[in-house]
Parts: C-alpha cells; structure tokens; sequence
C-alpha cells in the first residue's frame, strides 16, 4: 500500500491503462482528498467530504488569536465616595446628590439646584449622606431655602 492509499496492484491497472492510451500516467492518476487521502470520485475535486473543506480552510486561514488582556489600571487618586460608602449609600439619587456636593466645593448647593437636577426627597438623600460618614452642613437661604456644603477634610 503506497503512502495515497492505492495498492500495487492498482497502481499496475494505471499504468496498463496508461500504456494503452499512449504513456500519459499523470493525466490517468486519481485524485485523493487533501486531508485524509480518500480517492475522489469524478465530481469531487480536491476533499471528499464538506468537513474536510472546512477544515482545510480553517487550517489555511488561522482566525485571529485571543488578544491578551489589558494590563490592570494603575491606581488613581479616588475623588468620589469610597468604595464603603458606595456600598452603605446605594441609591443612586443619593451618589449624585453626593457628587453634586463635591463638585460644587466650598460655594455648596443650594436646594433649587438639587431640584433642577431632578434630586427629590433630598432630606432623606441628605440623610443618607451622614449615615454614611460624610458631613454636610446646611445654611438657610431666604425664607425656604437651604445651601449645603460638603466640609473639607472627606
């Protein structure tokens, strides 16, 4: 048996054949699947099965690697609550009140500012806040209102 799977005695029918037409070998020779060496039948050109195709294919247009993954982030200096007070304050009115405040620094924000952001019940966020450790002082302004300002040191 030859390494394309024909025996000797059907190599010898080739060439008897091959003689018989005039010597031409190459153009009597049968053709084998490219990946697993199966003769091919007259409509098969090169695999004998749709599987084989498929995996030559793969095998001929490798797809593309894992990308590795990013490198972690270097550490930055956290400027909003830390990941305790997150986890105690959860609501997410509550965070932006929060960040509201430490964006707005030592000027504070008043309660109309709050309302202009769509911040309700801001008493129970303001609550929330110094339930958490955060210490917020409130200042009257006019007759119904109030400023609140977040003090330095969080």
């Amino acid at each position: 048996m030859t390494a394309f799977g024909l025996g000797d005695d059907d190599l010898r029918v080739v060439d008897a054949v091959a003689e018989a037409q005039g010597g031409r070998r190459e153009a009597l020779q049968r053709k084998f699947c490219d990946v697993c060496r199966a003769p091919l039948t007259r409509r098969q050109e090169r695999f004998c099965s749709d599987g084989h195709r498929w995996t030559a294919w793969d095998q001929a247009h490798p797809r593309q690697a894992r990308l590795p993954v990013d490198p972690p982030m270097e550490p930055v200096q956290v400027i909003g609550p830390t990941p305790e007070q997150i986890r105690r304050a959860q609501k997410p009115q509550t965070i932006k009140a929060l960040r509201m405040l430490q964006a707005a620094g030592p000027r504070g924000v008043t309660t109309g500012e709050f309302l202009g952001a769509y911040i309700g019940r801001l008493g129970a966020r303001i609550f929330e806040l110094r339930g958490a450790g955060w210490r917020i002082r409130r200042l009257a302004v006019g007759d119904h209102g109030h400023r609140y300002i977040l003090e330095p040191g969080q």
